[in-house]
């Protein structure tokens, strides 16, 4: 059991890696007074609920690679990494809150300073293209940035579970050999006394 426990963990803390991920808020909506983004349009939705039901296609469209192309220029311009738009655009996973007007650009990276750097740069590029591509945009906001202390960090896999598992293997392993031992020292000694 040790054995395997320490085997497992073993190679868990050697293939262990930590993962950062970085995330930078966006709105987009239309301008209305209160009283307006309630009233009903033409197609019987409110203007609020209409930016609403957007969402979804803002967050489509900002996976373009033109935005990834965009937000490569602005990351060598201001933190100095050189990437590729394809690489940037692996680091990315942009999505809508339901029933918001929130988009949300997060990056994941083996180092916080380029999931920062891309999420801050792909949200400025997402502000920059999304209106040359889509008419009648509204209102784009950015939040604000994402910085190494927003950043979230995972690491795995864990060398604990492995271990726990090594043992729980081991464990199995042991019974199985004790078992076996058990069952061929009783076949034997029952041909003996035959």
């Amino acid at each position: 059991m040790l054995v395997f426990g320490l085997l497992f963990g073993g190679y868990a803390k050697h293939k262990q890696s930590t993962e950062y991920t970085a995330k930078r808020e966006i709105t987009i909506y239309h301008n209305y007074t209160d009283k307006k983004a309630l009233e009903n349009t033409d197609n019987g939705s409110t203007s609020l609920a209409s930016d609403m039901q957007m969402m979804e296609t803002y967050a489509k469209v900002s996976d373009d690679t033109s935005i990834a192309k965009q937000a490569k220029k602005i990351i060598k311009k201001n933190y100095g990494y050189k990437m590729s738009a394809s690489d940037i655009k692996s680091m990315l996973d942009i999505t809508s809150d339901p029933q918001t007007v929130v988009l949300n650009v997060s990056a994941k990276s083996g180092s916080s300073d380029k999931a920062v750097a891309v999420a801050n740069s792909t949200a400025i590029a997402i502000k920059d293209r999304l209106p040359k591509m889509l008419n009648d945009v509204g209102t784009i906001n950015v939040m604000s940035a994402a910085n190494k202390d927003t950043t979230h960090s995972t690491t795995g896999p864990s060398a604990k579970k492995y271990g726990l598992l090594g043992i729980a293997i081991g464990f199995l392993a042991a019974f199985i050999w004790i078992f076996w031992r058990e069952t061929i020292k009783l076949d034997n000694d029952n041909e003996k006394e035959k």
